[in-house]
């Protein structure tokens, strides 16, 4: 099975909690993390190895190297950037959480609910 390459947009709580899950999984992998600054994204992925630091959220998405991308951005920002990335060309993939989107002219399987371990539900068990 390859590997389902993630984007991260943003870098904050909610992007240092997934991104550690994203590191061992068998199904997925950090390929890119973008914040407002390239200093911030630089700063961020520095512990991830292979993972790129990208400025905006507009050129993550743009990446072709991003099969999926979470939105880990604050509430008030998570519609505007779903929005560009609809606009864009992905598809959303969701269960009540606004995070993961996909880059359908790249990526047309499935998600797996359990892509980092854990199944995807937006509760903790």
């Amino acid at each position: 099975m390859t590997k389902v390459n993630i984007g991260i947009i943003g870098t904050g709580f909610i992007a240092k909690i997934l991104a550690p899950e994203v590191q061992p999984s068998s199904k997925a992998r950090l390929a890119a993390v973008s914040s407002r600054t390239l200093a911030k994204a630089e700063d961020f992925v520095a512990s991830y190895p292979g993972a790129v630091a990208v400025e905006g959220a507009d050129r993550l998405i743009a990446r072709d190297d991003v099969d999926a991308v979470y939105i880990s951005t604050p509430t008030s920002a998570k519609e505007d950037v779903a929005s560009r990335a609809l606009a864009a060309g992905c598809s959303y993939h969701g269960s009540g959480e606004p995070g993961i989107v996909t880059n359908a002219r790249r990526f047309s399987r499935e998600i797996p609910g359990d892509l980092f371990g854990n199944p995807v539900s937006g509760g903790r068990s």
